[in-house]
Protein backbone atom coordinates (compact mmCIF):
# COMPACT_ATOMS: atom_id res chain seq x y z
CA UNK A 1 0.00 0.00 0.00
CA UNK A 2 1.68 3.28 -0.91
CA UNK A 3 1.80 6.31 1.89
CA UNK A 4 -0.69 8.02 0.22
CA UNK A 5 -3.23 5.42 1.10
CA UNK A 6 -2.28 4.28 4.43
CA UNK A 7 -4.75 4.62 7.17
CA UNK A 8 -3.55 5.78 10.21
CA UNK A 9 -4.89 3.97 13.21
CA UNK A 10 -2.44 5.65 15.79
CA UNK A 11 -4.11 9.16 16.66
CA UNK A 12 -5.81 10.42 19.50
CA UNK A 13 -8.27 13.12 19.48
CA UNK A 14 -8.55 13.43 23.21
CA UNK A 15 -7.14 11.51 26.21
CA UNK A 16 -8.65 13.70 28.74
CA UNK A 17 -11.88 13.25 31.21
CA UNK A 18 -13.60 15.38 33.89
CA UNK A 19 -15.72 13.50 36.31
CA UNK A 20 -18.17 16.35 38.49
CA UNK A 21 -21.05 14.70 40.22
CA UNK A 22 -24.21 15.83 39.77
CA UNK A 23 -27.42 15.94 42.02
CA UNK A 24 -30.00 15.94 39.18
CA UNK A 25 -31.90 13.03 37.68
CA UNK A 26 -30.96 11.90 34.36
CA UNK A 27 -33.83 12.45 32.31
CA UNK A 28 -33.22 15.99 34.00
CA UNK A 29 -29.90 16.45 31.87
CA UNK A 30 -29.92 17.47 28.02
CA UNK A 31 -25.75 18.03 27.04
CA UNK A 32 -27.10 18.09 23.37
CA UNK A 33 -29.68 20.81 24.05
CA UNK A 34 -27.06 22.76 26.31
CA UNK A 35 -24.37 22.61 23.86
CA UNK A 36 -26.76 23.78 20.88
CA UNK A 37 -28.24 26.32 22.89
CA UNK A 38 -24.78 27.46 24.50
CA UNK A 39 -24.60 31.17 24.77
CA UNK A 40 -21.81 32.95 22.48
CA UNK A 41 -19.99 34.96 25.36
CA UNK A 42 -19.87 31.28 26.92
CA UNK A 43 -18.58 29.42 24.15
CA UNK A 44 -15.86 31.88 23.72
CA UNK A 45 -15.16 31.76 27.09
CA UNK A 46 -14.73 28.31 27.20
CA UNK A 47 -13.18 27.95 23.61
CA UNK A 48 -9.36 28.34 23.00
CA UNK A 49 -8.57 32.05 21.81
CA UNK A 50 -7.11 30.29 18.25
CA UNK A 51 -10.72 28.44 17.78
CA UNK A 52 -12.56 29.35 14.85
CA UNK A 53 -16.39 28.59 14.98
CA UNK A 54 -18.37 27.12 11.95
CA UNK A 55 -19.69 29.84 9.63
CA UNK A 56 -16.82 32.07 10.82
CA UNK A 57 -16.31 35.34 9.53
CA UNK A 58 -14.22 39.01 9.53
CA UNK A 59 -16.89 40.90 7.35
CA UNK A 60 -20.45 42.06 7.92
Amino acid sequence: MSDSKKVLSDLVLSTSTEHAPLDAPWDAIDIADWLLNLPDQEYQRCAPPDHKAAGYTTTD
